[in-house]
């Protein structure tokens, strides 16, 4: 390696570190304690927090993403709620093995066992992008643990506008699997459309994050990404009460599929920030935050989440 190379590889290095450290005193300060569960053959990474008699509420992060984004958003419920924040298999300190499986479905069987390892029998659970898809599928497949569900700028839906990413990736272009720190450029724009300050040096370290796991996050993908969309039927099926949440100015999941949820799903209760894209509880935590805790008031469970 080139004496230019090593040094921005410090560089990242040092933004990794600056980015955990900063998430991490963020996590301690709300209250969010790191817990590790066995899942499958693996140690799955999360974020507990908030009164253990309380009902619970778990937190799904989208592809690529991982627990920290959950972290100024959960601060707001911890008064009324036990919140639970996983890294979803092959995301942030959860590992990536390799055949293990990916699909909303498989994701949607482990949040399950997390919650039995637990001692939890029931908890509400609100999904972002790829978590949003496997959020329906928790509702779809294991109603009977789920108190109420929220879909934000959830993937998977089929009928839907395309958006942007639809559109690079139909031209064989993905642009969350990064082969240099410049394509972090053009990515990272397109997941917020009003990002929290994220100095430089963090970047970096995110850039350099994402181009070491490329493989991985392709299979994840593929396996995601490939799976079968969330037809009428099924969210005609979506038989708990629900909450879609979306940013207008999305450019992952085109905000018509809002509308398509709003319609198909008995019940559900629409949200739309017009200033905001793919990400509300990361760009607006107070304000989707506050929102949500709205819509729980509204449909807090009878049974309680002990541990």
């Amino acid at each position: 390696m080139s004496a230019a190379g090593a040094l921005r590889r410090t560089y990242e290095r040092f933004g990794q570190l600056l980015y955990a450290a900063n998430w991490q005193a963020e996590a301690r300060l709300r209250g969010l304690a790191t817990g590790v569960v066995p899942v499958e053959g693996l140690p799955l990474s999360y974020f507990d927090g908030g009164d253990r008699e309380a009902e619970a509420v778990v937190l799904l992060h989208g592809f690529t993403a991982d627990k920290r984004i959950w972290i100024r958003f959960a601060g707001r419920l911890l008064n009324s709620y036990r919140v639970l924040i996983p890294d979803l298999p092959g995301h942030g300190q959860t590992p990536f093995r390799p055949g293990l499986g990916y699909s909303p479905r498989d994701q949607a069987r482990r949040v399950v066992a997390m919650l039995d390892k637990l001692g939890i029998p029931t908890a509400h659970v609100y999904g972002n992008s790829m978590g949003g898809f496997i959020v329906a599928h928790l509702g779809l497949g294991h109603a009977g643990r789920i108190a109420s569900i929220g879909l934000s700028d959830a993937a998977g839906v089929d009928g839907r506008e395309p958006s942007r990413l639809d559109r690079l990736v139909a031209a064989g272009d993905n642009p969350f699997l990064l082969d240099s720190p410049a394509d972090f450029s053009r990515l990272y724009p397109m997941t917020m459309h009003r990002p929290p300050f994220n100095p430089a040096p963090a970047r970096a370290g995110l850039a350099r994050d994402y181009i070491d796991r490329k493989q991985s996050y392709a299979e994840i993908f593929a396996d995601f990404h490939g799976f079968e969309p969330l037809g009428e039927a099924d969210l005609a099926g979506l038989a708990v009460p629900t909450l879609v949440v979306w940013g207008a100015r999305d450019q992952l999941v085109d905000v018509s599929a809002a509308h398509l949820l709003h319609r198909r799903i008995p019940g559900a209760e629409l949200n739309i920030y017009e200033d905001l894209g793919h990400m509300p509880m990361l760009e607006a935590p107070g304000r989707a935050a506050d929102d949500y805790l709205e819509f729980l008031s509204r449909n807090r469970s009878q049974s309680r989440g002990r541990a």
